[in-house]
């Protein structure tokens, strides 16, 4: 799906994909071998294959999280630098729900329970980081999927935050 709607057809998309699933693959990697970026947490089983202990999909969900959410932001607004800090905004905001769920179903979890106020300050600093990649790179996709798909992911984790 994801790809129907940021079609990866031209090299320069392809090595932006690329290089949003290597570069969250490779913080994720730093964050559960060293625990400097987020904090000491390691990865469930529920996320499938794993390279070096990070699950393949979690790359995959910094990219796609990032294309979603930078083309909301260039929706809402013009501004290039508003765009890059509301799809970061918009990124944490998923996040902080993610982790209040993740280790029920067997995602991630973090010592001693609690993600630290730094899992939150990386994130969305690698997620500025992204937007600005893909804002100088010229990537769009289709609005109506980016807010479905991003409205579904919190609208889940957002549910069973509230109610668990």
């Amino acid at each position: 799906m994801l790809f129907l709607a940021f079609p990866v057809n031209t090299a320069r998309k392809g090595a932006i994909f690329a290089l949003l699933w290597f570069g969250g693959m490779f913080a994720e990697w730093i964050g559960i071998h060293y625990g400097i970026l987020f904090g000491t947490y390691s990865y469930g089983a529920n996320l499938g294959v794993k390279i070096d202990g990070v699950p393949v999909l979690i790359g995959i969900n910094w990219a796609l999280l990032t294309f979603i959410t930078a083309r909301i932001a260039q929706y809402v607004s013009k501004n290039n630098i508003l765009q890059i800090l509301l799809g970061a905004t918009l990124m944490l905001i998923l996040d902080y729900f993610m982790e209040q769920s993740a280790p029920r179903f067997d995602f991630w979890e973090f010592k001693d329970g609690v993600a630290p106020l730094k899992n939150y300050i990386t994130w969305f600093l690698v997620a500025v980081l992204f937007h600005i990649l893909v804002k100088w790179m010229k990537i769009t996709g289709d609005l109506r999927f980016s807010i479905h798909l991003y409205a579904a992911q919190l609208l889940f984790f957002v549910y069973f935050f509230s109610w668990f």
